[in-house]
């Protein structure tokens, strides 16, 4: 049976928990990154911190069903080239207008550090979804 959305799910979860805890990390050990404009701080609010985590997953399940479409039409060949291809241009078109038209792009100003971190925590991500993938392509027959 080939079940991309359940891939999609179980994938694009693990990836997200992945890039998640990196960041969280970095937020503990770098303090002063100043990644708390995308990842709240563990003793200011811990139900804005879940509902990150909540949200991370909801975007990393559609990342990975992109992602899928993605093998499907164009083959499985250079699956890491196309993941972290895929993951960038979705960043790049989600973090940009769409975060600014639905009026949720966080105040960054010139700080530059914040965004790098949260871009390579999206090339983790990347590179945790092709691992996860090719892990469950034998398995759900995709």
């Amino acid at each position: 049976m080939r079940d991309y959305i359940q891939v999609s799910v179980y994938a694009g979860t693990l990836a997200a928990l992945g890039a998640f805890a990196f960041l969280l990390i970095l937020s503990i050990v770098i303090p002063f990154l100043g990644i708390d404009m995308f990842l709240p701080a563990f003793d200011e609010n811990f139900s804005d911190l879940i509902l990150t985590l909540i949200w991370s997953i909801v975007v990393g399940i559609f990342y990975a069903f992109i992602y899928l479409l993605t093998l499907i039409y164009t083959g499985w060949e250079n699956s890491l080239t196309k993941a972290l291809a895929v993951i960038i241009i979705i960043w790049l078109i989600a973090s940009g207008p769409i975060m600014l038209i639905l009026n949720i792009l966080p105040p960054t100003g010139e700080e530059l550090l914040p965004i790098i971190a949260f871009f390579w925590a999206h090339i983790l991500f990347a590179i945790l979804l092709r691992f996860w993938v090719e892990r469950l392509r034998d398995r759900f027959q995709v």
